[in-house]
């Protein structure tokens, strides 16, 4: 453990411009400060054991992307790279098929 003293990047601020936008310190993590007890460096979290299935992304719960095909992302075609042949094969995915017959 070290003392803490105020952040060194963004001078105890909590944030940085970035252009026109405002991030929060990837020095301090917004806290203003660095050091101390409870300092981040000092207790890191562990790693996951794995990575969450695809499928569990948190984005796929968002509404815009709720009615969009998990295989082509609504392009309609889904390309494979044969190895055995060595050329990419594309082909129309399933739903260009519902989309159709809807």
């Amino acid at each position: 453990m070290s003392e803490q003293i105020t952040c060194p990047q963004c001078e105890g601020r909590t944030w940085e411009w970035f252009g026109p936008l405002r991030f929060a310190c990837g020095f301090c993590l917004g806290r203003g400060a660095v050091g101390g007890s409870d300092d981040p460096q000092d207790t890191p979290k562990p790693p996951p054991t794995e990575p969450p299935p695809v499928w569990e992304d948190r984005r796929w719960a968002d509404p815009r992307f709720a009615g969009i095909c998990r295989y082509c992302l609504g392009s309609g075609k889904v390309s494979h790279l044969d190895t055995a042949t060595r050329t990419l094969v594309t082909v129309a995915c399933r739903c260009a098929g519902e989309r159709e017959s809807a």
